[in-house]
């Protein structure tokens, strides 16, 4: 059961449009265009540094309780000074008119934005004359097929929550719980943890006053596609060429059984995946800042590196090989730059400090590290490394191809050092991860790094399988065969489709995890939730309902709601130690399981849980409708009934599907 089509919609809309405003046209308009790198360079680099100061932000605001759309967006403009624009403005005149300057050149740049328009438009029509550049068939073709590609990946991670409307796993009931934890400003709630993705979360919902629920049903796969998004973006950035980009993406994207990840994971919620999409910028970034030196490039790589130290230590492991094999692939064809490595040194140091601060003051405060998360960093497995499969030397052989390639052309003096350097980058990468996964060859028994290290080595690879096309591509060009690059892409496409045959999921449909819950309690949580003001409602089930009323209204677990409300008067009430006082909320609503669904992995853990609960809720319902009647029924679905106690006798009737 699906949730309704319109709140789906409406809540994709929110954050895709919400998180665009947020992360690029703001910082956009923010910190100025960048003459010297290219857009999609310079967009990467606005959404880093966005993020990073959404996470700064609500650390502080919450830190000091001051945590609201209000602060946020008072912050957010805040930025908008920081950028020194008042140099721009004749009327500044001394530091006393400093504000006063900075106000002029703001509304100055607001009113002159037509003839800014204009002037953007004429340039991308090609210049003065307003004659339009022609793209060529190649490129015109593979743009086509990247954009196909890319379309067929995001609708494998979001086509089942599209059609379910419970959230699967990986832990996205927890961080539906910490987010609304966030926004009752309150960190850390179930002991120090990484919160920078979470804090995006609560900051993108806040600022666009999206449903809690389906935004976190809805932010893993969109953060899933941006995974994809990353691989194809440093794939076309070290390559140059839109035909491997678009390969690597169909690997990764569409293949995920060819590689070492759990893809499922995509459609659930996890911070892991969030802070592994921006591993292959990171790569990219630190070579081109290396490389070309210019400061845009070195600030986005430090602020990529900064947003995986918020987000996961493991992210960070990642990011900061991505960060070695980058340098060390620049250092050796364009040396080391005394001041860049001295900036390095200052700013990654700052923001490794800005990083783990947080968890350093709440230690200080005396708050627990995460019992699940401390016991999964140190946890030990003595099991035998992954064996090295043909998939692993097949990615190693196509990144070194390149750098074959590339070498030839270096000697040909068909290219300079600085692009031989870029597949040397990936082709370290690689083994990097590669390394990582094989840690206990060299006695590193670590089952952290060994359950989630097929991630970056599953980033590295799709990237090595575009290096490798790109090596074919341009050993033609070497060759001066004057169709190399179209014979190039029809061979990869031959390939990837024996692939897609081989190794795509069977059958062929959208990614699909197992879930907590059954599709109709989650669609009655969201049908209160959106219907019904904030703390007006009290929602009683068993233990699986806490998460999915907190922030929204209040819960109480079965057991409780017998032991303390009697079955007997107008209205119920809470009786405890000799006191009763009648319910406040306006709204009671009793869940009812039908079927007690429950995935099979928590069969024996939570199935006997949620069966005693679940007696205990029935047990008063039937004492409830002796005294009264019977209940008025909100939501009736196939594995849930959710009745309604209301102090309003006009309540409408919410009956959900029973199909």
């Amino acid at each position: 059961m699906p949730l309704p089509l319109g709140i789906e919609l409406s809540t994709l809309a929110r954050l895709i449009l919400g998180g665009a405003v947020v992360l690029y046209l703001w910082p956009r308009y923010v910190f100025g265009r960048v003459p010297d790198a290219p857009g999609v360079d310079a967009a990467v680099g606005y959404v880093a540094r966005m993020v990073v100061a959404l996470i700064v932000a609500g650390y502080l605001l919450v830190g000091t309780h001051l945590y609201s759309w209000v602060t946020l967006v008072i912050l957010l403009a805040l930025l908008g000074f920081l950028h020194p624009r008042t140099s721009l403005n004749p009327y500044e005149l001394n530091r006393s008119s400093r504000l006063a300057a900075r106000l002029l050149t703001e509304i100055d740049l607001l009113g002159s934005w037509p003839a800014r328009l204009r002037e953007r438009l004429k340039a991308r029509r090609g210049g003065d004359d307003g004659t339009r550049r022609r793209l060529g068939a190649y490129e015109l073709v593979g743009g086509l097929v990247l954009l196909a590609v890319l379309a067929v990946s995001a609708w494998l991670r979001l086509g089942s929550p599209l059609q379910h409307a419970a959230i699967p796993f990986s832990d996205s009931d927890v961080v539906l719980y910490w987010v609304q934890s966030i926004e009752q400003q309150i960190l850390f709630p179930s002991g120090i943890y990484p919160e920078g993705f979470h804090i995006v979360m609560a900051d993108l919902m806040r600022l666009t006053a999206a449903n809690p629920i389906v935004t976190v049903k809805f932010f893993g796969p969109l953060v899933g596609v941006a995974m994809v998004l990353s691989v194809g973006f440093a794939t076309y950035r070290l390559t140059g060429r839109l035909a491997p980009a678009a390969v690597a993406v169909l690997v990764y994207g569409t293949l995920p059984h060819f590689l070492p990840y759990d893809y499922l994971r995509q459609v659930g919620t996890d911070s892991q995946e969030f802070g592994n999409a921006f591993v292959l910028p990171t790569l990219f970034f630190v070579y081109a800042s290396w490389v070309n030196d210019k400061a845009w490039y070195r600030g986005t790589a430090v602020a990529l590196l900064a947003i995986t130290g918020f987000t996961h230590p493991n992210v960070a492991v990642n990011a900061a090989l991505s960060a070695i094999a980058g340098t060390v692939a620049a250092w050796l064809v364009a040396g080391v730059r005394k001041e860049a490595l001295s900036w390095y040194v200052r700013w990654t140091s700052t923001a490794i400090v800005v990083a783990v601060l947080p968890i350093i003051i709440a230690l200080a405060v005396g708050v627990h590290l995460n019992s699940s998360g401390a016991g999964f960093a140190t946890a030990v497995s003595h099991a035998p490394p992954p064996p090295i499969k043909w998939e692993n030397l097949l990615a190693i052989a196509s990144a070194v191809a390149l750098v074959l390639v590339r070498g030839v052309r270096l000697i040909a003096r068909r290219c300079d050092r600085l692009e031989f350097g870029a597949p040397i980058a990936g082709l370290l990468a690689l083994l990097a991860a590669l390394a990582v996964r094989e840690a206990a060859m060299f006695g590193i028994h670590s089952v952290a790094l060994l359950s989630r290290s097929g991630e970056f080595v599953a980033l590295a690879e799709a990237l090595a399988y575009g290096m490798g096309l790109s090596a074919v591509q341009e050993a033609l060009e070497l060759l001066h065969v004057a169709t190399g690059r179209w014979l190039a892409l029809a061979g990869a496409t031959a390939l990837i489709a024996f692939g897609w045959l081989h190794y795509r999921p069977q059958p062929w449909n959208a990614f699909t995890s197992s879930r907590w819950l059954p599709d109709d309690f989650v669609v009655a949580y969201v049908d209160i939730g959106s219907t019904l003001q904030r703390g007006n409602w009290l929602a009683v089930s068993d233990d699986s309902g806490f998460d999915y009323a907190y922030g929204q209204g209040y819960f109480l677990r079965g057991p409780v709601f017998l032991q303390h409300v009697p079955t007997t008067g107008a209205w119920p009430r809470y009786v405890s130690g000799g006191s009763s006082t009648p319910f406040a909320e306006h709204h009671i609503f009793i869940f009812v399981d039908k079927g007690l669904k429950v995935a099979k992995g928590y069969q024996y853990v939570v199935k006997p849980r949620r069966a005693k609960a679940q007696a205990a809720i029935r047990k008063w319902v039937a004492g409830w409708q002796a005294s009264h009647g019977p209940l008025h029924v909100y939501f009736r679905g196939p594995d849930v009934t959710v009745y309604e106690l209301s102090r309003s006798s006009a309540a409408p009737s919410r009956a959900g599907r029973a199909d």
